[in-house]
């Protein structure tokens, strides 16, 4: 398991909007039906190069992608950025990816 954490941007003063945890595919695959609903593939992240790794080599953050493309998130959204607010109001939210199917 991997765990990563989320910033609304790759700039100096970025805010920390979430948290996700990512498994394997054979992880994902022995989770109950009803929790599965609450992870999403990242098949498509991976391919539209939506994931990146800040700081990392391209190199290095290609192989790691290669790696990723099979796996499953689980994310945390502590902050809506996206709603103008200055604080992380409201209850934290489990949210799916753009690309989950």
């Amino acid at each position: 398991m991997r765990q990563c954490i989320i910033y609304d941007s790759g700039e100096p003063g970025a805010r920390l909007i979430g948290i996700e945890y990512m498994i394997s595919r054979r992880l994902y695959e022995g989770l109950p039906q009803e929790e599965r609903r609450f992870w999403h593939s990242h098949q498509y992240e991976v391919s539209s190069g939506q994931l990146a790794a800040l700081g990392v080599p391209l190199a290095a953050a290609n192989l790691d992608a290669s790696k990723l493309v099979d796996t499953y998130g689980k994310t945390f959204h502590t902050w809506q950025v996206d709603l103008g607010h200055p604080l992380p109001y409201g209850e934290n939210a489990t949210c799916s990816s753009v690309g989950y199917a």
